[in-house]
């Protein structure tokens, strides 16, 4: 390898049909590979976000990619995973994902239209506003 980064035809093999395989190959980055799926599934994530459509260029979004690589090796390089603040900041997401994701699965809640419509007359929703 001629350096941590190595970009192969990348735009090419992105949008014209030439990827036949989703995990096709398109960038390397160090010993991390960036394929035509992550690349798609980033335009996808950045077009449901935004309710429009990214950057028109796929070299862009295979860019954006290659850029996390980058700032994540040299954050490895420089410790930043073994440093006091990124601990704790870590500890406390992993803390709300793990107690949302607890939440979500047990306040699972159903309510039938009997039920709703009960509430709203029970409430006084029913009446108009004058």
């Amino acid at each position: 390898m001629a350096g941590p980064l190595s970009v192969l035809g990348a735009a090419a093999v992105l949008w014209s049909g030439c990827a036949r395989e989703e995990g096709e190959v398109v960038a390397r980055v160090g010993d991390r590979a960036i394929t035509a799926r992550e690349v798609r599934d980033l335009v996808s994530r950045q077009s449901g976000e935004a309710g429009e459509e990214g950057p028109a260029d796929p070299m862009e979004h295979l860019q954006t990619l290659v850029d996390m690589e980058l700032l994540l090796l040299e954050a490895e390089k420089e410790g930043v995973r073994e440093s006091p603040f990124f601990r704790r900041r870590t500890a406390r997401l992993r803390r709300d994902k793990l107690v949302g994701a607890l939440e979500a699965r047990r306040l699972d809640v159903t309510v039938g239209d009997d039920e709703l419509a009960r509430y709203i007359e029970r409430e006084g929703y029913d009446r108009a506003i004058r």
